[in-house]
């Protein structure tokens, strides 16, 4: 099935919208970007008739009905949580700061319970929060680079004129 062309962006959105959850799927028939909750895939199993769900979710109940029942690849999953190694780009920011006392101080916060909200207020109290995210950012892109060679999905990386 061939792929019309994706941007760049919109895939980098989807890793980072997924999560514990939330599903992300790329549409190959359309190129479009696909959320799916918990909830909505639970309704879709449940329910035999999406009309006796809320207006609101009836969509999204017959696209996750939709994915369920995909035997043609049409619905590609994005890397998810587990994919994108949050601990480890932290850690390897970490390791690219110069400065050797706040590359310790994010070394020392990385480590045990409560890493995540740890590091999270190092690199705010240390006023590095803007490199932090963009290097992350960085991370991001060249998985969603990767998963699109890996899937043999071309890809547009022009940035969106915002009005």
């Amino acid at each position: 099935m061939p792929v019309p062309r994706v941007k760049l962006q919109s895939i980098i959105d989807g890793i980072e919208m997924a999560g514990p959850e939330i599903s992300v799927y790329l549409d190959r028939r359309t190129g479009r970007i696909v959320e799916l909750s918990d909830e909505d895939i639970e309704a879709a199993a449940d329910a035999d008739d999406a009309s006796a769900a809320p207006e609101w979710q009836r969509g999204q109940i017959e696209l996750a009905r939709e994915v369920d029942a995909d035997t043609e690849d049409r619905f590609l999953s994005l890397p998810d949580q587990f994919d994108v190694h949050e601990w480890e780009t932290m850690a390897g920011f970490a390791s690219s700061i110069q400065n050797e006392i706040a590359s310790s101080l994010l070394q020392s916060a990385i480590r045990g319970g409560g890493a995540f909200r740890r590091f999270k207020d190092t690199i705010h109290a240390l006023g590095i929060a803007e490199q932090w995210y963009v290097f992350r950012n960085n991370r991001h892109r060249e998985l969603a680079m990767q998963w699109c060679r890996d899937h043999e999905i071309e890809w547009d990386d022009t940035p969106e004129l915002k009005a």
